[in-house]
């Protein structure tokens, strides 16, 4: 926890002489400070509300920032693709229709006193607002802010904290505030990315067209706009991309790059007349910039007669410019916010080693826990198996993957696991291509067959409008039949954070491999040369260290999904010759010291022996 030192509080301080009581009380008291509390996402806090309702603080006053996407009930804009700029239409001062909902939140959501007569007498998550807004017509979105003011938590997702842009179009300030961050181990990626852009060059030529047009509205002459085009072509960075494509270096067949430092960068713009002087706030010691050719599809209408057609042509592969402003410091974003904050809580399963989330952070926390689990070691059963059913070296590297003999294994591996364990299973794998080359072997072979006369077998969508559905598919599988589901999911994907697979939901999570970020990520590789540069200056961990620490970090979250409070119960099983080895330190402390007591099993091809046992232990839990 980091508490800045206030600002001088004390009687005494300056050396002053302590005022008299009555002298105190006449002062302007120091005004209580607000929580505010993010988490991950939406469904998150709503399990955050649900636990604040079992409190005896289920009264305090409160309330939950969202999106128009979650919160907005106007019939039309709801349903709209772009619910942001619909929003704003509809409250332009020139629309004289306006927004019904928009003026009902003023008069009726402008207090959290309100609430209760509304039926929100405890603590409640967004979709119960939204229940009461569409009820009193009366909008959940602004309702949620005007309720802001006077609320002494706020929940909503993090990143609304931690942009600052973000921060600004809510009007929320952080100054002597408490801040409390759930599910924090993002909390450096979201700070480099709050501090990051990327701009496509099509969208710098979208928005030049645009200016071209601007003179339709009065503001300006279509000749000044022109000219305001035509130099913002010429000296722009639209028209700058252009001129430094020959400076692009291959790095793959589709791919090319050129890279900047933030210096390099800010010399080009101030020859653009928008560097120092424009803008002294400029930082460029912290920031790589890259310039991106990649090949990409693109969807193309094909016109008929001069109509555009409903059915679009093939996607035709085309050479695409990107400009990316990559911050590699989280701390730019985030030290600000521990100086104006009172205090900052941040909590997460998978947040050591603290010492370099400290210094990544840029943030001192002078109050450090790292707890063991609370279930007892009966609980769950934890196995690192280097070897399949067959005897076959369980390494779920990119080479070895590939081969057929690993997948033959691993698959009767996983089959031997849905027959030992009832209700549900989770397998993680360390990619969406290693998910689908997997199920196309299973499929192959007819070992997919024998899988679904397990359980059924169901696989983490990439189309997020899919995922609900899926989930509420799995849901149901689990409940009705005590066979349950297997569940095929990626680490880093949805399913391996934030969602709640307590008891029966998951009672074995299987990981295969070990989830490295992308290799060829060109930011990736920044990051790990920025911190090897920096490593002993401000004591970040190495480029080679911060590397697998985020591969450990993602793999710890989707063994999180089992074990879910103290009295349930699962396996854990870690698939991959490499766990086999000294285990790694980056570890949780509660699976090492499962681990050190079954020493034996951890490297065993049949973990049937070790599920058994597990199983009759939950009998008697």
């Amino acid at each position: 926890m980091a508490e800045p030192e206030p600002e001088a509080t004390s009687p005494s301080a300056g050396g002053k002489t302590p005022a008299h009581p009555a002298q105190q009380s006449s002062k302007k008291r120091l005004k209580r400070p607000k929580i505010y509390f993010g988490t991950r996402t939406h469904r998150q806090i709503a399990q955050i509300t649900q636990e604040l309702r079992r409190t005896s603080y289920k009264h305090v006053r409160m309330t939950v920032l969202a999106s128009r996407e979650h919160a907005c009930i106007h019939p039309i804009v709801s349903r709209s693709a772009n619910k942001n700029d619909g929003c704003r239409e509809l409250r332009d001062r020139y629309n004289q229709e306006g927004c019904g909902f928009f003026s009902g939140a003023s008069q009726r959501l402008h207090h959290p006193d309100q609430l209760a007569a509304l039926g929100l007498e405890e603590a409640w998550p967004l979709e119960e607002l939204v229940a009461v807004g569409r009820r009193i017509r009366a909008c959940p979105y602004y309702g949620a802010r005007n309720l802001k003011e006077a609320a002494d938590i706020v929940f909503c997702p993090y990143n609304y904290l931690v942009e600052p842009g973000i921060r600004e179009s809510l009007e929320i300030n952080l100054q002597n505030q408490v801040l409390i961050l759930d599910e924090a181990h993002n909390i450096e990626d979201s700070s480099r990315e709050a501090a990051s852009q990327t701009f496509q060059q099509a969208h710098i030529q979208d928005a030049i067209r645009d200016l071209e047009k601007c003179g339709s509205g009065g503001r300006k002459t279509q000749a000044e706009c022109r000219d305001m085009a035509r130099n913002a072509v010429t000296h722009q960075p639209g028209g700058w991309i252009d001129t430094q494509t020959s400076w692009t270096s291959t790095r793959e067949f589709d791919r090319s790059s050129k890279i900047l430092t933030g210096t390099d960068m800010v010399a080009h713009f101030t020859s653009m007349g928008i560097g120092y002087d424009a803008f002294p706030e400029l930082t460029a010691t912290t920031f790589r910039i890259a310039l991106v050719r990649s090949m990409a599809r693109q969807q193309t209408p094909s016109a008929q007669g001069g109509w555009q057609s409903a059915r679009p042509r093939a996607a035709q592969p085309a050479w695409a410019l990107a400009l990316h402003f990559w911050c590699l410091n989280p701390a730019v974003v985030f030290a600000p916010i521990g100086q104006a904050a009172h205090s900052v809580i941040v909590a997460s399963g998978t947040l050591s080693p603290l010492s370099s989330f400290e210094s990544e952070l840029g943030v001192p926390f002078r109050v450090k826990l790292e707890a063991s689990h609370v279930i007892a070691p009966e609980q769950v059963y934890v196995a690192a198996i280097s070897h399949g059913p067959q005897g076959g070296s369980m390494n779920a590297t990119y080479r070895s993957s590939e081969q057929f003999s690993f997948q033959d294994e691993l698959g009767g591996l996983v089959l031997g696991v849905c027959a030992a364990i009832p209700n549900g299973v989770l397998c993680f794998f360390p990619s969406y291509s290693m998910l689908d080359k997997l199920a196309r072997r299973w499929r192959a072979t007819g070992l997919w067959e024998r899988l679904e006369a397990r359980k059924p077998v169901l696989c983490e969508p990439r189309r997020s409008g899919d995922f609900s559905e899926m989930m509420r598919e799995f849901r149901h599988l689990v409940d009705g039949d005590e066979a349950g589901a297997l569940l095929l999911a990626v680490c880093r994907g949805k399913l391996s954070e934030g969602i709640d697979f307590s008891d029966d939901s998951a009672r074995a999570v299987i990981t295969v491999g070990i989830p490295y970020p992308n290799v060829k990520d060109i930011q990736v590789d920044l990051k790990k040369l920025y911190n090897t540069a920096h490593a002993s200056s401000r004591g970040l961990l190495s480029g080679h260290e911060w590397y697998g620490i985020q591969a450990y970090r993602a793999l710890n979250q989707a063994l999180g999904r089992c074990i879910r409070h103290r009295y349930d119960w699962g396996a854990i099983l870690l698939v991959d010759d490499r766990f086999g080895r000294p285990f790694a330190a980056d570890m949780k402390l509660w699976s090492e010291e499962q681990r050190r007591q079954r020493q034996a099993e951890c490297v065993t091809a049949d973990p049937a022996p070790g599920l058994g046992r597990l199983a009759r232990n939950a009998c008697r839990i």
